[in-house]
This record gives C-alpha cells, structure tokens and sequence, in this order.
C-alpha cells in the first residue's frame, strides 16, 4: 500500500473546495480549538437525550459532555443513558458526537432566552443557557421567529451563552474571511 502522501484522491470540484476551504487547518495535521463552553448543570435535563437516565447517572455522563468551538467546526458531545438501572456506571453512557462545519452556518450568533425546544412553557431556560443560528440555507429572518425550528442550529446547556455566541462568531468570521482569501486563490476544477 502507498504511503498516504503517495495516495491521490480523485474528486470532483465541489468536493475538492471543500477539503480545500472547510477541512484545511491554519497548522496543516492540527485542529486548533478556540474554546470549550463550560455545560451547565441543568444540562443532564436536555430533552430527548435519555433525560432520566442523564439525571440519574449524571457523574458519568458529564465529563463525556463537551460543546467546542474550533478553527473550522462547531463540535458537540451530549452523551445519554437511556435508563437509571445500571447503578451509575459507565457502561451504559453513549456518545451523542455531533459536528457541523462552519461553511453550514451563519454568523448571527444569538443568546436564545425563549420559544425554543430548551424552554419550558417559552420561556424557562430547562438545561442551561442556549445559543442559535439559522442554518446557512435559511433566511436571517428566521433567527427571530420561534415557528422555524428546522432552520436554526442550537447549542443547549452552555452554563454562558453569551460567552459561547462572542465565541462562535469570532471563530465563524475568522473561518469565512479565511475562506474567502482561499477562495480568491484557488482555481475551479
């Protein structure tokens, strides 16, 4: 087998540019992460992650747990248990890893106080702070409309959401500024 320098990839333009703008790192090889929220306690009450099994075994499942910000993506872990029977072990504690890129989202970035799947009745912060954007094919309008929840990307459970947006929005805007010197410099294939 050759070694991985050797290996060529044959891929189309669209996906090249993506390699090229979204995966490229400022260190070739290296992920710089620029911050990792704290979660909040009330993070083991996020709904639709095994909420009880979360709240029984939560000495196990939070230092799974982690919402961070790096140079190209946005990266979640909210893990789950899906019952309390297993007596607080590891064993029953999975791996929630979710990922999204930065060329899929905007940068309006905003603290989300109500009307979201995190508020109870609209308006109660039920697992800590939440933080959205509208996804990069929705409209910006969207961002202040509690009927649109398909359009938004949310972060639960951050224990301050308003550090997390400042965050989110320097790493987004330095990625698309990134992108668009790149972009300037490379040829379609």
């Amino acid at each position: 087998m050759p070694a991985p320098q050797q290996m060529r990839m044959v891929s189309s333009g669209v996906h090249q540019q993506f390699l090229t703008q979204t995966m490229q790192t400022a260190i070739p090889g290296q992920l710089q992460i620029s911050y990792i929220a704290p979660l909040h306690e009330n993070a083991k009450c996020i709904p639709g992650l095994g909420c009880c099994g979360n709240m029984c075994c939560w000495s196990n499942v939070k230092p799974r747990s982690y919402v961070m910000v790096a140079e190209n993506k946005l990266e979640t872990n909210y893990p789950c248990t899906p019952c309390c029977l297993c007596g607080g072990c590891d064993c029953c504690v999975y791996d929630n890893i979710q990922t999204v890129y930065f060329d899929q989202l905007n940068d309006n970035w905003k603290r989300v106080t109500c009307c979201s799947p995190y508020h109870w009745f609209c308006c109660c912060e039920c697992s800590g702070g939440v933080a959205a954007t509208t996804k990069s094919y929705a409209p910006e309008c969207c961002l202040n409309c509690p009927c649109c929840w398909c359009c938004f990307t949310y972060i639960p459970g951050v224990e301050n959401a308003d550090e997390f947006v400042a965050h989110m929005k320097n790493a987004v805007a330095t990625f698309e500024a990134k992108s668009r010197v790149m972009g300037s410099s490379t040829v379609a294939v």
